[in-house]
């Protein structure tokens, strides 16, 4: 029997519904002059990637979120800078990511992102390669789209087990919105 793959997996942080507004007007209102092809990402989907999971089999999701329960400490995130990333992705990132300054990225964060790491490789699931950089995805398709010159910040509050963490699954089709 084929192991049929199930649509693309990441490890994220969802909002609290108190905390989408915000985060919408942070995506619609900050003075973006989106390009033509932008696609911004729907308010219900807006979340802070923890692991990109790729594509994962239908049948290993169950072992997946039981495995990684995990404990971490309540902290805010503050996204203050707004970019486009060379790979056409419209984000919110901390001040201080591009530089790599650790302070900036608060230290419960990274200790979720290191045990949720662990987890994936203790379950034999492959992780990113890449360096994970902390963001919030405004928009897709973004490339030609000029991001203000200063974003209003916004102060995200993660507040320990059960703050919204999932195994969340996308679809193209379940992307976009219209700002």
């Amino acid at each position: 029997m084929p192991d049929f793959r199930g649509p693309q997996g990441v490890w994220t942080v969802n909002p609290a519904a108190e905390q989408q507004s915000t985060l919408q007007q942070a995506r619609c209102r900050d003075a973006w002059a989106w390009d033509a092809h932008a696609v911004p990402e729907r308010t219900e989907r807006l979340h802070l990637t923890l692991h990109f999971l790729g594509a994962v089999p239908q049948r290993r999701l169950p072992e997946l979120i039981d495995g990684l329960r995990v404990s971490f400490s309540a902290f805010t995130l503050h996204l203050d800078r707004a970019q486009c990333w060379s790979n056409g992705i419209a984000v919110l990132t901390p001040q201080a990511v591009p530089q790599a300054v650790p302070q900036a990225v608060p230290q419960a964060l990274l200790a979720l992102h290191a045990a949720l790491r662990v987890g994936l490789e203790r379950l034999d699931q492959a992780t990113e390669t890449r360096r994970w950089r902390p963001h919030l995805t405004l928009a897709r398709h973004a490339s030609g789209s000029a991001a203000p010159a200063k974003a209003a910040p916004v102060h995200w509050p993660v507040r320990g087990v059960g703050a919204g963490l999932n195994l969340s699954s996308f679809s193209r089709s379940e992307r976009a919105c219209s700002c």
